[in-house]
């Protein structure tokens, strides 16, 4: 039985009861606005109106999940199995609602890779989807959905290939344990930046790697337009790949040049610098960008 068919035009809360009733495998967790929809194959080909479900494809992963209604908000962490879908949050009588997920920790041996957001807005409209890639949080605030208009979020997670696949920087940068992510950079360190002489820097932290990662170079002053900041960034973000496993060779040569002009040259080099030395800074670092987008070399995982 789908949920589009057990739902037709009851309220939420009796939709809720119904659920329950009929399904075996469905628990109720901490909250009411948390409760498991699943376990099973697949996931809502529409969705529950007057509600937002969370639903899971590949590997179990753990969320955040925030519930943001008319009403008032709740949280919870949330762990779903492949085919699992939980319901994030309800609309109040006579009120709005929204709500927030975010992936946290995928099962080992996986990576997000997409997530699908289908919307209807009213429980008579054709669901209409869109995919989203970069990110692993999906949120809208509480005033969002009304009337009998629903949402079902579909993370997909997928295996990492043998030979590994990379991050962007903009990932290790969320994934450092400054949250909700789970911090998956301090277990790769340290990593040198440079050949270990002169202005080499020794990533040791996972502070200092978001420090680099955002561009806040070896003086940690924000500068986006330093090339050397540039530099340090795609480098460090393609260390930490190949020190999760990824085959390094397509950027060797490249990783050993950065690191033997890094050894001489810091964030305050940048503005004194030749319009030619500019110039390589800014090649070593598109490589290393490349590589780290899956455009050279082993495949982008997220």
């Amino acid at each position: 039985m789908t949920i589009s068919k057990l739902l037709g035009t009851s309220a939420s809360a009796l939709a809720l009861a119904t659920l329950l009733a009929c399904s075996d495998a469905a628990t109720p967790t901490n909250s009411l606005q948390n409760v498991v929809v699943g376990p099973g194959p697949g996931t809502p080909s529409q969705p529950m109106p007057e509600a937002i479900t969370l639903c899971k494809v590949g590997s179990g992963a753990d969320f955040d999940v925030t519930s943001a209604t008319s009403a008032g908000t709740s949280s919870s962490t949330q762990h779903l199995n492949d085919g699992d879908c939980v319901v994030v949050s309800f609309k109040p009588l006579r009120g709005t609602f929204g709500g927030t997920t975010t992936e946290i920790a995928a099962d080992p041996g996986f990576y997000l890779d997409h997530i699908v957001v289908t919307t209807i807005t009213d429980q008579f409209a054709t669901p209409v989807s869109n995919t989203v890639t970069g990110t692993s949080t999906i949120s809208v605030p509480a005033n969002t959905y009304s009337g009998t208009a629903g949402a079902t979020w579909t993370y997909y997670n997928l295996p990492i290939p043998p030979e590994g696949c990379t991050f962007t920087i903009g990932y290790w940068k969320t994934h450092a344990g400054f949250g909700p992510q789970a911090d998956v950079v301090t277990p790769l360190l340290p990593i040198q930046i440079g050949n270990g002489t002169g202005k080499s820097l020794n990533v040791n932290s996972a502070a200092f790697a978001v420090q680099l990662l955002g561009f806040n170079g070896s003086n940690n002053v924000f500068a986006a337009s330093n090339g050397i900041n540039k530099l340090y960034a795609q480098l460090l973000g393609a260390k930490l790949s190949i020190a999760n496993g990824v085959s390094g060779s397509a950027v060797a040569t490249t990783i050993a040049a950065a690191d033997a002009y890094l050894s001489t040259h810091d964030s305050g080099d940048w503005a004194s610098l030749s319009k030619t030395e500019k110039g390589q800074v800014l090649a070593w670092m598109t490589t290393l960008d490349n590589f780290n987008n899956g455009l050279l070399g082993p495949a982008h995982c997220s």
